[in-house]
């Protein structure tokens, strides 16, 4: 009977793998995490209140990049809380197309796991002139100038 369990588990298991590696060849989820302590310019950015799609930039940043045509960024107009107001993280994800998106793919599958978030962000960021409104508080009215 423990033989049959084990022989259940690993198939489940090994079944569960496939359907994830299906679901990998339609679409790749590509996790990015911001963290207040390290991205206040970036969690600035994804928590304005303006018409700045973040996900739909980053992409595209990163796109332009990959295919050595890197694109500049204006930083967009808008409000934002106070500092202590923003999440101490966030975690989105942005979805990658293997039919369109294979050069992205092909480079992030280059980079070492465990540093594909920060050089990720950091090809973001570096798209960007300085953000240093998030630096720059209003002690006044919490506000950032």
């Amino acid at each position: 009977m423990g033989l049959f369990n084990a022989l259940k588990t690993v198939l489940f298991y090994k079944n569960s793998y496939i359907l994830s590696l299906i679901c990998e060849v339609i679409f790749l989820k590509l996790t990015i995490r911001i963290y207040k302590r390290h991205d206040l310019d970036l969690l600035y950015l994804y928590k304005q209140e303006s018409d700045f799609n973040f996900k739909e930039t980053l992409k595209t940043t990163l796109k332009g990049y990959v295919n050595g045509k890197p694109v500049k960024n204006e930083i967009p107009v808008g409000e934002c809380n106070s500092v202590s107001s923003l999440p101490t993280s966030v975690q989105m994800h942005i979805m990658l197309d293997p039919k369109t998106d294979q050069d992205i793919l092909n480079w992030i599958k280059g980079i070492t796991r465990g540093r594909r978030n920060n050089i990720i962000k950091n090809v973001f960021r570096n798209s960007f002139p300085p953000i240093e409104n998030p630096y720059k508080q209003n002690s006044e009215n919490g506000k950032f100038n």
